[in-house]
């Protein structure tokens, strides 16, 4: 037990990953908000094509941001990052999902709060040691995608 309290697994993951790829959505939403646009001008409700103008606005802006790069660790006080310490008594269990040739994700579900999981990247090529760490302490349970999850891999979030 010695050893395990001085181990550590760090790494460091962009917030999200940049996928060329499925930015074809971005060019596709001018013509959708052209159309939203012009129908709220016909229906002389300019509130709302206020509205649908500030948020393609917002859309590309968000689109063309820089990714942020995060420090994870694993310790065996918790969950580390950046400066934020997860005590591993706020979480009830883990899951693992590992993408071959992808991100893999480490999924923590919290005791107090079962709607919100803690999602976080990690390097597939460490999964396994990841997993060998965390049953330690955690109990690792099976991770279903909920339908948000579901949404946001199909558009490429």
């Amino acid at each position: 037990m010695a050893s395990l309290e001085k181990e550590k697994i760090e790494w460091r993951a962009p917030e999200f990953e940049f996928s060329s790829e499925n930015s074809s959505w971005l060019l596709i939403s001018i013509p959708i908000a052209l159309l939203f646009i012009a129908f709220s001008l016909w229906q002389k409700n300019f509130l709302f094509a206020l509205l649908i103008i500030l948020s393609e606005v917002s859309l590309f802006f968000l689109a063309n941001s820089h990714r942020e790069e995060y420090d994870f660790s694993l310790e065996s006080e918790g969950l580390k990052i950046e400066n934020r310490l997860y005590s591993w008594n706020s979480f009830e269990s883990f899951s693992l999902d590992k993408n071959e040739g992808k991100r893999s994700f480490i999924y923590f579900l919290k005791k107090n709060i079962s709607i919100f999981n803690l999602r976080i990247p990690a390097k597939t090529e460490d999964i396994e040691k990841i997993r060998v760490f965390l049953n330690n302490y955690l109990t690792e349970k099976e991770h279903k995608n909920s339908l948000f999850e579901e949404i946001s891999k199909f558009l490429g979030f």
